[in-house]
């Protein structure tokens, strides 16, 4: 094989990798992420019958946002709050002002759960 085409065979292999290496980090993993925690303005996607991330972390003042992309209805309720029927494409916002942990679910598919953890 010549130089050039051991270059080229060392470049192929590589790019093989680097994808294999992104394609198989979440294996194991569901479409309903339960672990992500990301500091600062919080959204949370509701899709196929999950809240994504399922638990959240935000800092003392930070807003949270559900958007629905779902074709069917949700909510997002916590003690003492409530999103109401939010549509397809329809978005509920809520700043947190208090630290603590705040489960909420959605009343129209119980089974549906998460969490806002607030530093």
């Amino acid at each position: 094989m010549n130089k050039l085409g051991l270059i080229a065979a060392l470049l192929l292999n590589g790019v093989i990798l680097l994808f294999w290496g992104c394609s198989t980090s979440g294996q194991g993993q569901t479409s309903q992420d339960t672990t992500t925690a990301v500091l600062g303005q919080g959204q949370v996607i509701i899709k196929e019958f999950a809240f994504s991330p399922a638990q959240l972390t935000v800092r003392v003042g930070d807003t949270v946002t559900w958007t629905n992309g779902d074709s069917v209805s949700h909510t997002a309720t916590g003690d003492g709050w409530n999103s109401g029927n939010l549509s397809n494409g329809q978005k509920y916002s809520k700043r947190f002002d208090t630290t603590g942990t705040y489960d909420y679910l959605c009343q129209i598919h119980p089974a549906m759960k998460g969490g806002i953890i607030v530093l």
